[in-house]
């Protein structure tokens, strides 16, 4: 259950805009040996991941702040 640590240290990496380290704990939530999230948390993770992947930090920061938002309103975050 990593992934109840990685959310708040994912929170505070999107609120000071640190992409690289966001960008690391969203592979660590995507996992395969993590436990499986929501789809509503999961889709925009790996929307994330794709931006960043095509160097589009604008594209990237967007769907991490789209995600976190869910993540508090289901208390993961």
């Amino acid at each position: 259950f990593r992934w109840a640590a990685l959310w708040p240290l994912l929170g505070v990496a999107v609120n000071h805009a640190n992409l690289p380290r966001a960008v690391d704990y969203v592979r660590q939530l995507l996992d395969q040996r993590q436990q499986r999230l929501p789809d509503c948390l999961a889709q925009p993770l790996v929307h994330a991941l794709n931006a960043w992947e095509e160097s589009d930090g604008k594209l990237t920061i967007h769907h991490l702040r789209s995600c976190t938002e869910t993540a508090i309103d289901l208390g993961y975050l």
